[in-house]
């Protein structure tokens, strides 16, 4: 009746496969093992004709802890229980389900792998996001209720006078969805790995979101998550999702490129493989590729953790 009758499946994913902490991530290479095609969820979004840049500004002042922050307004949203489907895979892959509004934003963090943050708009402070570091000693309190003292190895997400959530870990008490939320603010960003890590060993919470960004994002999968959960806040929440993103990306981060020597793999692994094979694995895992030897190949930036010999890939070869 609750259609559970269904296969439940573990991973232990290392600590340098960020990628891989998402259905979409765990798909990919699956897909490149059975030579098929990934497919991701299809959507289409309706916007009105207000625009979400006349309505909330953003501003990084820290573009080392934050290279990318995005954001999406949503009005008229309806908060309540989510349907059955969405609440069925939250809770077994061992996650509670709140409400659709939340619900929806931990959904597709666990599809794509990056997590996003609402915040109540009405309750934000201003329509002003601005990214900074945290003062000495500020005090600001989290989602759990919870006092803190903080330091500048925390980032933090402001309405441009005081924090509302702790860049990358957890919202702040008094901007969070609640019952009467009508207008999100939608968060998508992407933060520096070590900055959340330092940030997250100060305040001593781990947190789904924290897990994922302190093992690398992707920062050009930002689009497809926010878009993704404004188009679930529109079928599943009635919301009417305002025109455009505002996008604020300072330090763009882009693939990397590095030359691949057949031979030298060959002799590497001690076994020969075709080009025509190597080509056809590297594209299974949506690496690009020209060439045949050597071959020139374009690492995706959801792939941080390949390199060669410690140095960056796109000064690297192989």
């Amino acid at each position: 009746h609750l259609d559970y009758e269904d296969y439940m499946l573990g991973f232990e994913i290392t600590p340098n496969r960020g990628d891989a902490l998402s259905a979409i991530g765990i798909a990919r290479d699956l897909a490149a093992l059975g030579g098929v095609i990934l497919k991701r969820p299809a959507f289409s979004l309706r916007e009105s004709k207000e625009k979400a840049s006349d309505v909330v500004r953003v501003a990084i002042d820290d573009t080392v802890g934050c290279p990318r922050y995005a954001a999406r307004v949503i009005r008229n949203v309806n908060v309540g229980q989510s349907p059955w489907w969405v609440r069925k895979r939250l809770l077994t892959a061992g996650m509670r389900p709140i409400s659709n509004v939340v619900d929806i934003t931990n959904l597709v963090m666990l599809e794509c792998g990056h997590p996003l943050h609402a915040f109540d708009l009405d309750q934000f402070g201003s329509h002003d996001v601005v990214v900074r570091r945290a003062r000495d000693r500020e005090k600001f309190v989290t989602l759990d209720g919870t006092e803190r003292e903080l330091s500048s190895d925390v980032l933090m997400i402001t309405n441009g006078k005081q924090g509302v959530a702790v860049g990358g870990v957890m919202g702040g008490l008094h901007s969070g969805i609640n019952d009467k939320t009508s207008t999100i603010l939608l968060e998508a960003a992407y933060f520096n790995p070590v900055v959340i890590r330092r940030g997250r060993k100060e305040i001593g919470l781990v947190t789904e979101s924290s897990y994922r960004f302190e093992r690398g994002t992707d920062p050009n999968n930002v689009p497809y998550a926010i878009d993704r959960a404004a188009f679930l806040f529109q079928e599943l929440c009635g919301g009417t999702v305002l025109s455009g993103m505002v996008d604020c990306y300072p330090r763009k981060i882009e693939p990397r490129q590095v030359t691949v020597r057949p031979k030298r793999c060959a002799l590497i692994m001690g076994i020969e493989l075709p080009t025509s094979h190597m080509k056809r694995m590297l594209e299974g895992i949506e690496f690009g590729v020209t060439g045949d030897d050597p071959m020139e190949v374009t690492i995706p930036t959801f792939r941080p953790d390949t390199s060669t010999n410690g140095r960056p890939a796109s000064s690297a070869s192989a």
